[in-house]
């Protein structure tokens, strides 16, 4: 019994002293602790944050690491065109994409379809991608894509990556990438117009777009529908002069200006001697033959001094100085027409090879023109 009562005291005078040593340190301890976090608000001050991630939303054409060209909904609204591969056109890697109204004569598709060529490479070699995603071929017999079949009201920005692509991509983006960005998670109702009309009142445009998009189950689900509808009025060569009855311009390179030749009926024997003399059938000089129209009139005072030594007469000037102040550029009307047939080229009855007579005065017509 005294041995446990004993060991009860010392237990009791342990307790104690563990009671008296928390006591103590206690202070000491909450000192310390202010002191920590007294520094920690003074280093707060003097502290750099780096951010190495960011989810901020930059210009993708001033940051991306490769080239990248960008054109979002606004600047295809401000283009004014209501073929958004029109607008695209204006980057310089995708001049030669043919647009809706090309595809009549030249496009890469059908006719309605509209695509695009990076590097003039050719159509099928251009990736187009939605949302990141391959989208399906629209041209029968090829990879090319038409791009028509995106409507334009969902389209958010579109990026054109030209370089770098086939390590992302594959061997389809050897000329490159064009991604159409759609809008996503649209709420409401929106109504887009437009009008266009040329300054000589045809060639009128018209584009009506319409989006309709709802979300639902809290957001984890949207429903987007969008219509469209346009109408371009083509303009025709004869609706202007300058190309009705296919008319032919040209800027002296091939054939210049028909007033800077000599016309039939220019030269007049009389009072025209020099220029009679020299510009006729087998007239003199090197060469063995000339006519009296259809060469060029001597222009420049060396030119004339040199074939017409004594000098030439008024009439003469009058037909140089009418050359003198013709311009290079000249545009007429052209109705020459060619009708074709499946067994080959019909000719009109009264042409010949190479030795039609049309007005029957005996020369040849390719010795008279």
């Amino acid at each position: 019994m005294r041995y446990s009562i004993h060991s009860r005291q010392s237990a009791s005078l342990g307790a104690m002293a563990a009671a008296l040593f928390v006591t103590a340190f206690a202070p000491a301890a909450a000192q310390a602790q202010d002191s920590v976090a007294e520094e920690a608000e003074a280093s707060a001050g003097n502290e750099q944050i780096v951010v190495t991630g960011s989810r901020i939303a930059r210009d993708p054409n001033a940051t991306a690491p490769l080239p990248v060209s960008t054109l979002d909904a606004e600047d295809f609204r401000n283009f004014g065109s209501t073929d958004a591969t029109a607008a695209l056109r204006q980057i310089p890697a995708l001049i030669s994409s043919g647009t809706v109204a090309d595809s009549l004569e030249r496009g890469a598709g059908g006719v309605g379809q509209a695509t695009l060529n990076l590097r003039q490479l050719g159509a099928n070699r251009t990736l187009v991608l939605v949302d990141g995603w391959r989208h399906v071929s629209g041209v029968a017999g090829s990879q090319t894509v038409d791009v028509s079949t995106i409507p334009n009201a969902l389209i958010e920005r579109v990026e054109v990556l030209t370089g770098g692509a086939s390590a992302v991509y594959g061997a389809d983006a050897v000329t490159g990438v064009v991604n159409y960005v759609l809008k996503k998670d649209f709420e409401g109702i929106q109504l887009d117009g437009q009008m266009g009309l040329s300054t000589e009142g045809d060639g009128k445009s018209y584009r009506l777009e319409g989006v309709v998009g709802q979300n639902f189950a809290d957001g984890r689900g949207n429903v987007t529908l969008a219509a469209g509808y346009t109408q371009d009025d083509e303009v025709l060569m004869g609706d202007r002069d300058f190309t009705r009855d296919n008319g032919r311009g040209n800027n002296s390179t091939t054939y210049a200006n028909p007033l800077r030749r000599f016309q039939r009926g220019d030269i007049n024997p009389t009072t025209m001697p020099n220029f009679a003399n020299r510009f006729r059938l087998g007239g003199p000089g090197p060469n063995s033959t000339r006519f009296p129209f259809g060469p060029l009139i001597p222009t420049t005072p060396a030119q004339i001094a040199s074939l017409f030594p004594g000098g030439i007469t008024a009439a003469e000037q009058a037909l140089v100085d009418r050359a003198v102040n013709s311009p290079a550029f000249a545009i007429g009307a052209d109705p020459r027409f060619a009708i074709s047939s499946g067994a080959g080229l019909v000719f009109r009855n009264d042409f010949d090879y190479f030795s039609a007579d049309v007005n029957n005065n005996g020369i040849p017509d390719c010795n008279e023109s």
